[in-house]
């Protein structure tokens, strides 16, 4: 859904959306870094989630040029929640990558008008997850060893090959509530630098997916 150039007035508009928002960061950034974790300040971060989603869905409708500038901006005051901001438009716009139309309609609606966050756990060097039919849906476990902001942010999209069922076989994408039940963050990583970023490992035990979880295939 994405095509051609930012105008110069969408990128002034959302610089100083940005610079507001850089300024709200700026004074608590060493003390959030020392803490390790970025607490109030995500909710700031709310200003600019819907930012590259689709005017026809409820978002913003701006460029991938104008999201850039943006995590700049927002990266100069907090270089943890540049990170938790970059990683949030990445992983929101896996809804347009893998979705299909009425899923991505549904997905981004829902984004738009809570103001969600999202956050993935998708990390290649960990073991694949396990996922498995049960009933009419699936039931996810294992442990994805670096998942940026999942452990502050709504929503944490993922993926695993199917073992039965409907998708029996097939890799597929779906998304669900950051604390779902059986969703655990251990605050495990070890932290070089941007200590705020929320990057440590989540753990799936018996986590339920159902279909409306599912975003694509």
């Amino acid at each position: 859904p994405w095509a051609g150039v930012a105008s110069a007035d969408e990128l002034a508009h959302w610089g100083a959306v940005a610079d507001a928002v850089a300024a709200s960061l700026r004074p608590g950034a060493l003390k959030r870094d020392r803490v390790g974790a970025p607490g109030d300040a995500l909710e700031q971060l709310r200003e600019l989630a819907g930012l590259v989603i689709p005017a026809e869905h409820g978002g913003a409708g701006a460029h991938w040029e104008t999201a850039f500038a943006v995590i700049r901006t927002v990266s100069r005051a907090d270089a943890s929640l540049g990170q938790i901001l970059g990683y949030h438009y990445l992983n929101q716009a896996c809804v347009a990558f893998y979705g299909e139309p009425e899923r991505r309609e549904r997905w981004y609606r829902a984004s738009t008008e809570q103001r969600l966050l999202w956050s993935d756990a998708f990390n290649p060097v960990s073991p694949d997850l396990s996922f498995t039919a049960d009933g009419d849906g699936y039931v996810l476990n294992g442990v994805k060893r670096f998942a940026t902001g999942a452990a502050v942010t709504d929503v944490v999209i993922s993926g695993a090959i199917a073992e039965g069922g409907r998708y029996d076989g097939e890799l597929v994408v779906f998304a669900l509530d950051a604390r779902r039940a059986g969703v655990e963050h251990p605050d495990d990583w070890d932290h070089l630098g941007q200590r705020a970023s929320a990057s440590g490992s989540i753990r799936f035990t018996g986590v339920r997916i159902a279909d409306a979880d599912v975003i694509g295939v």
